[in-house]
């Protein structure tokens, strides 16, 4: 039985959070690290008080529409959000429209 999440995680202080940009091909991981049974049991295991903490919530992600653009990370985003909602997460998607925006005004001709 797990312990109450209150427990094992400390909340978290919103003046500690920040945003991160990074390029879309550090988040593919190739299969050769991708590891075996034993070590995906101890890291399902360590994931579980998140699990437990965010089951039932809403969570709200925001993605450049860069991700759009690349299909296999795309395809892994997608795969990552319907595994949260198997997790029993409800998440809102917001794409960044950011650099469509910045094309359709300088195509326009105006800026």
């Amino acid at each position: 039985s797990l312990a109450p999440v209150g427990e094992l995680l400390k909340p978290l202080d919103p003046q500690l959070v920040s945003v991160v940009e990074q390029d879309p091909s550090v988040f593919t991981l190739p299969a050769t690290q991708a590891g075996g049974g034993d070590r995906f049991v101890e890291l399902f295991r360590s994931c579980a008080p998140y699990i437990k903490m965010h089951q039932g919530r809403t969570i709200v992600l925001h993605i450049s529409s860069l991700v759009l653009e690349h299909s296999s990370l795309f395809e892994e985003t997608m795969v990552d959000l319907s595994i949260l909602s198997l997790l029993g997460v409800r998440v809102v998607l917001v794409v960044g429209m950011h650099g469509q925006v910045d094309d359709a005004v300088r195509a326009a001709g105006a800026e």
